[in-house]
């Protein structure tokens, strides 16, 4: 149901999850956005992402780094955590 999605995706627990996520030190170790952005790919959803996914990862980083984020609010790498969290791919099983 798309209620239940979009309950989720802006739920505090999902935010915390998120951050929890972007914030491990196997993932805050990665000095090199493209590495940074295959760890999360690694915990995440267990695989490894494909050459096109790291760079629309880093574009979506690099766009949501733009404005500082306001109290309360996710960072560019807790969001983009949380858009892994919220994938189809993570949520269901093929």
């Amino acid at each position: 149901m798309p209620q239940q999605a979009l309950f989720l995706m802006n739920s505090p627990f999902a935010a915390e999850q998120a951050a929890a996520v972007a914030a491990r030190p196997d993932v805050t170790s990665a000095t090199e956005p493209g590495e940074r952005v295959r760890r999360l790919y690694r915990v995440v959803l267990a695989r490894e992402p494909t050459d096109e996914e790291v760079t629309l990862a880093k574009e979506f980083v690099a766009a949501a780094g733009e404005s500082e984020p306001a109290g309360g609010q996710l960072g560019p790498w807790e969001l983009f955590a949380q858009v892994l969290l919220m994938s189809d791919e993570f949520a269901f099983v093929d």
